[in-house]
């Protein structure tokens, strides 16, 4: 469960994100090398097949802590609440499947 969330960072580890930075995922775990991934069409990922999906096939964001890969991760701006950031992953999902906006 958990894979409509926002968080705030508490460990950055080599990203470039900071302690306190708030950010959501792209549920979608690609594997970022297949011909789709470098295509930037990584919703069409052949190496997933629908099996690593946050939230869904592995553990999600309904838990104290999260750890997830920071290219996943997008940074928000202090004008989006954490209401609007839980909407940003479904409103993804038309937009990358298509290609444009539904």
């Amino acid at each position: 469960m958990g894979h409509e969330f926002c968080g705030v960072v508490v460990d950055p580890g080599d990203s470039n994100f900071s302690i306190g930075d708030r950010v959501t995922f792209w549920a979608n775990l690609s594997c970022g090398t297949c011909d789709m991934c470098r295509m930037g069409k990584e919703h069409l990922c052949r190496n997933v097949h629908g099996t690593n999906y946050i939230g869904f096939v592995c553990n999600g964001a309904y838990a104290e802590y999260f750890v997830g890969r920071s290219q996943n991760a997008y940074k928000l701006p202090d004008s989006v609440s954490d209401v609007a950031a839980g909407l940003i992953d479904p409103l993804m999902v038309p937009t990358t499947r298509s290609g444009s906006p539904a």
